[in-house]
């Protein structure tokens, strides 16, 4: 979880917020004591003027209003503000004490406003505080918590919210791409990510563009292989003819040629017609083709595809073997079936060493079923095990010798994931390869239903 693209992002942006209110915090901090020091000279400020005032008093009969204003500061910076009353009630410089009076009412555990009138003969002295007193608030327990769970909670909410714009558009992109992965090519994704203008809707559409365009290479290429495959069918069965008429006319004595000769062109023209059966079928098959379920004992076909391919094994010593339960009911398209476990089962008789066997395991899980074919050729590259199922491809030498790449595979993949089934290679430890092929009884049953 913690190397998700979100989480990651989410992580950066909520340290960042963090780290900036921390410095925000400290420094609201400084300010306040800062006040508080201030509130501690606004005090003195206002007893220093009583003090002066009283002893201005004591030397004087009556209060004379400019020495008064010479001796006693009475404002500081703009902040503190020392207003005089007289016993009549009038401030001494004619100023407006409504401010103050306002100001005074407000409940502040530190005053705004101080008034000394002790031992100054009927005259007043008040210390006006014009500076808000956040220290007083700021002070406060349930004050610094509240601020700290507001801090918390917002820079949470804001570093989700910016970590989902970024990430949410890439998640996508990384399922697209899943989905490509697995042969889906009409995924698109610009119009998840419409109203962006930034270099993630810019990669959306590069990304559409791309899968559009492998789409449309690779529908020609599906297209070409087919269309390829029916266009030697004619010139096929010409050369068949041709074959034909020669070997007639080898019969008549028209025309010497050696059987042997004659034999090998029927076998090559006959390996010919059947890759193009296969092409054809793979292409029927890669199109997705509707698949009719019938109920069969698996044992008994793979029974069947291994006595006819004993036959074939024979000059070499190669043998079959099929084991695994008695009976094992499914329900699948008989003919697809048949032609991807006899291509594998092939495929395996053809590369397994001379003298040796191909075994075929038939496992009857509570799931699913699963079918292991194995032999003891040489194996398969493990860089390269995964493109054993593409059409034509060419694995290392060892296994390619004297075949090239085929279809055989190919075909199997596509007819066992036409059942909703899994296929996949490995090699072996004592030497080999193993296919294993599974198909889910729950899919294969709903299907028949």
């Amino acid at each position: 979880m913690i190397n998700s693209f979100f989480t990651r992002i989410l992580i950066t942006v909520w340290s960042a917020h963090l780290f900036a209110l921390t410095l925000a915090w400290l420094y609201l901090v400084m300010i306040t004591d800062s006040m508080q020091d201030e509130q501690a000279v606004f005090t003195d400020f206002t007893a220093l003027a009583a003090t002066k005032l009283k002893q201005h008093l004591e030397k004087n009969d009556h209060l004379d209003v400019d020495k008064i204003v010479d001796e006693i500061q009475l404002s500081y910076q703009n902040a503190f503000f020392i207003f005089i009353i007289d016993p009549q009630g009038n401030e001494i410089l004619g100023r407006d004490l409504s401010s103050v009076d306002t100001f005074s009412i407000l409940p502040q555990p530190e005053p705004k406003k101080i008034t000394l009138e002790e031992g100054l003969g009927g005259y007043k002295v008040i210390g006006y505080n014009r500076i808000i007193p956040v220290s007083a608030l700021v002070s406060q327990t349930g004050f610094r918590l509240l601020v700290i769970v507001c801090i918390i909670t917002l820079t949470f909410a804001v570093a989700y919210g910016l970590s989902q714009f970024i990430a949410r558009p890439i998640k996508k992109l990384r399922h697209a791409g899943q989905r490509v992965a697995d042969g889906d090519l009409s995924v698109r994704v610009a119009q998840s990510v419409k109203g962006r203008n930034d270099d993630i809707a810019i990669f959306a559409k590069e990304f559409d563009h791309m899968t559009s365009r492998i789409e449309e290479l690779l529908t020609n290429q599906k297209r070409l292989m087919r269309d390829v495959s029916h266009e030697l069918r004619s010139p096929l069965a010409r050369l068949q003819a041709h074959i034909s008429v020669l070997r007639q006319r080898t019969e008549k004595d028209e025309l010497y040629i050696p059987e042997k000769d004659l034999n090998k062109l029927d076998k090559e023209s006959e390996r010919i017609n059947s890759l193009i059966e296969r092409i054809l079928t793979y292409a029927k098959l890669d199109r997705g083709a509707e698949i009719k379920l019938q109920k069969i004992d698996i044992i008994d076909l793979l029974q069947m595809i291994a006595d006819d391919a004993c036959f074939e094994g024979l000059p070499e010593q190669k043998d079959v073997i099929v084991t695994g339960p008695d009976r094992c009911i499914v329900y699948v398209d008989i003919g697809l079936m048949q032609s991807a476990l006899e291509n594998i089962v092939r495929n395996g008789l053809r590369y397994t060493k001379p003298g040796t066997v191909v075994d075929v395991v038939v496992r009857d899980k509570a799931s699913d079923i699963e079918i292991c074919i194995s032999d003891s050729g040489p194996g398969i590259n493990a860089a390269i095990i995964d493109k054993i199922f593409e059409p034509f491809f060419r694995a290392d030498q060892s296994r390619e010798h004297g075949t090239g790449g085929g279809i055989g595979l190919a075909i199997a993949e596509r007819a066992v994931k036409l059942h909703r089934g899994k296929i996949w290679a490995v090699n072996r430890d004592g030497g080999g390869l193993s296919v294993l092929v599974t198909f889910p009884k729950e899919c294969l049953a709903q299907n028949h239903r």
